[in-house]
């Protein structure tokens, strides 16, 4: 859509990499749970010359825990190994979990944190001195590992394996590894919602420290003032509605939530100074939960909700669960007697899927088809879009070619509301028409019509131009301002879509109500 105004190496195991090795970092002395930290900045040098992961424009769960294929948490004492612990012991052990199928709970199947370590120890024969993520990569994409089982741990020696250990070690090699870019929040949870674990170094302070008796505690910390001594540490999960990432440590199940810890997503770009993920070799996808039974959200005590406007229709629905389908909702409804399967799935092959899995059980099949990033905003909007109080939309035409005008007019509803009116282009592009800035800081008044491209009384006409395929329109209402600060005047679908779950889940005061947003959706298909 437009507007006539224009919306128209080959190196060995241990091998260094410039490091400046900082000494006497390894232990959190004053903390009441002293384990050791170890984890040196990587070579910006090699960072830079490493493969960045690409873009991440897709579909985001709003919950992703892959920590049902990690080993118990492991303990490395005051030795300052903790790469060791989050690149060997943790993230390539959970694909030996999670794709090689090996058995978890056997030394044999974890790589040994001490083998790795101890090639690539800072100063040698200092078991405190550190090392860096970086160079625990490169010895899994050049040599490999020996197993716990053949490699033991001891928190006491960091001794450089015999030749003929480094020569065994075969296994656990990995393909490769990325780069990834923590600064981009979206760019972390999209390797984890494709089952990759993403390796971190942060800069832990006292907030990290005091988690160690805290299972629900979340780690909140101000910005890094500057760096200095770092610590390794794995995710595992996020959870958007929470705002939080999941990973786990390296100092012994008894800390903190079983071994496990969270920090809040700024603490996370606070304190994180980089981030990577394994490659393997090609094989089968890694199995992802969208559970995570131990951040089971904590009763809240009552609130006073807002009076509401309308009550929804809570004619019961069988909502199914049919294995396989990534973005989608499908649900079985009585009307006049017939089962009726509705709802919508993001891709063809999960529509062949409901058609077959239903096949004989239901009297029709009127399952939409809403590819992402549609299924992806109904499935945020679920409760908003079915609110009776809700704006209503018309368009000139939800079929349209190149040159034709899409004429939108919305009524608001019956509250006076803020108003925010999105349209998702072909390529992914999000044009905000309106939203609060600081042009328009007021509310709409109830039952108001709003009009966008009909090129009539000084308004823009929207000409449908490429490129061509599925667009969608959404209009959101709500008593208080949707986001914090106006989003950009264009944006990705993937940044919107962000920030919008983060205005509809997450509500950072619990005392106070949630907020009453209502929705609607129009799908539009446009072609040359």
């Amino acid at each position: 859509m437009r507007a006539v105004r224009r919306l128209s190496w080959g190196l060995g195991a241990g091998v260094a990499l410039g490091l400046a090795v900082l000494t006497g970092v390894a232990v959190a002395e004053d903390a009441p749970f002293k384990r050791g930290y170890g984890a040196m900045a990587s070579d910006p040098v090699k960072v830079r010359s490493l493969t960045a992961t690409p873009l991440f424009r897709s579909f985001l769960p709003a919950v992703v825990d892959l920590s049902e294929h990690f080993p118990v948490p492991g303990d490395q004492g005051n030795q300052g190994s903790c790469t060791g612990w989050a690149v060997g012991y943790a993230a390539r052990a959970y694909y030996a979990a999670a794709v090689e199928q090996r058995r978890i709970t056997l030394p044999q199947s974890i790589p040994s944190p001490a083998f790795l370590y101890n090639q690539n120890v800072g100063i040698p024969g200092d078991c405190l001195s550190g090392s860096a993520n970086v160079l625990i990569l490169e010895s899994l994409k050049y040599g490999g590992a020996l197993s716990l089982a053949d490699y033991p741990y001891d928190q006491d020696r960091c001794d450089y394996p015999a030749a003929e250990q480094i020569s065994a070690a075969s296994d656990f090699r990995i393909t490769d590894y990325r780069y990834v870019d923590y600064t981009r929040v979206d760019q972390v949870k999209g390797e984890l919602a494709a089952g990759n674990p993403v390796i971190i170094r942060v800069v832990p302070d006292e907030g990290f420290d005091n988690l160690w008796n805290k299972p629900k505690a979340v780690w909140h910390s101000p910005p890094l003032p500057e760096d200095a001594f770092g610590h390794a540490i794995t995710l595992v999960g996020y959870n958007e509605a929470k705002q939080t990432f999941k990973f786990i440590n390296s100092w012994g199940p008894d800390w903190s939530d079983g071994g496990y810890g969270r920090m809040d997503y700024q603490t996370f770009v606070n304190r994180t100074t980089e981030a990577f993920v394994m490659v393997m070799a090609s094989g089968d996808k890694v199995p992802v939960a969208d559970l995570d039974p131990e951040d089971a959200p904590a009763p809240e005590e009552p609130i006073e909700p807002e009076a509401p406007v309308d009550p929804v229709d809570d004619t019961p629905k069988q909502r199914l669960d049919i294995g396989g389908l990534e973005c989608a909702k499908v649900q079985i409804s009585t009307r006049s007697g017939r089962k009726v399967a509705e709802g919508f799935v993001g891709r063809p092959e999960d529509l062949e899927a409901v058609q077959a899995e239903l096949a004989g059980e239901v009297d029709a099949v009127e399952v939409a088809l809403a590819p992402w990033p549609q299924c992806e905003a109904l499935l945020t909007l679920d409760a908003q879009l079915a609110e009776r109080a809700a704006p209503r939309v018309e368009v000139s035409g939800t079929e349209l070619r190149a040159g034709d005008t899409l004429a939108i007019s919305v009524a608001t509803p019956q509250f006076d509301s803020y108003v925010h009116v999105a349209y998702v282009q072909a390529d992914g592009t999000v044009v905000h028409l309106q939203q609060v800035d600081a042009d328009n800081l007021t509310t709409v008044a109830a039952g108001s019509r709003l009009r966008f491209g009909d090129g009539e009384d000084g308004r823009d006409r929207f000409e449908v131009s490429g490129p061509f395929g599925d667009e969608m329109l959404l209009v959101l209402s709500s008593r208080s301002p949707l986001f914090g600060e106006p989003r950009p005047e264009t944006e990705t679908e993937r940044e919107f879509l962000t920030a919008l779950r983060e205005a509809i889940l997450a509500r950072p005061d619990k005392t106070s109500p949630e907020r009453f947003i209502s929705a609607a959706y129009v799908p539009i298909h446009t072609a040359e």
